[in-house]
């Protein structure tokens, strides 16, 4: 799909209107995204949602990060429309909103920050 040259124009379908550099670092930045894995434990979630350290973190064992158990994604997932949340149509009715939300989170569920990598999908790679 890349050629080298970072100003050449992406011929793909469905229709990518920048050049091979943007669609390099959007890949670049996916991978990045869904491979930056840290200690279960290490981090916790805020009542805000934000990812802090635990206080009373300590390092884990050999043992404990020796198996797919003992780690955890650091982010969210990326949806296949390219974002970590879903989003709907501001100009539609509430209900209708509440519906398409819906739908969207039959397709494509969300997952949240440190999910446990053993809980990963075998098709994870085939989505991207």
């Amino acid at each position: 799909m890349l050629t080298g040259d970072l100003d050449a124009v992406v011929n793909t379908y469905p229709f990518f209107i920048y050049k091979e550099k943007h669609l390099l670092r959007a890949q670049i930045a996916r991978i990045t995204h869904s491979t930056t894995i840290c200690p279960k434990g290490f981090y916790t979630i805020s009542d805000k949602g934000e990812i802090e350290t635990t206080e009373e973190a300590a390092l884990p064992s050999f043992e404990e990060l020796s198996s797919a158990d003992g780690w955890v994604h650091y982010y969210k997932n990326i949806l296949l429309a390219g974002r970590v949340t879903h989003s709907v149509n501001t100009k539609l009715e509430e209900s209708e909103k509440e519906k398409e939300l819906e739908e969207l989170k039959a397709k494509d569920p969300e997952k949240e920050a440190l999910l446990g990598i053993a809980e990963d999908e075998s098709t994870y790679v085939s989505r991207i």
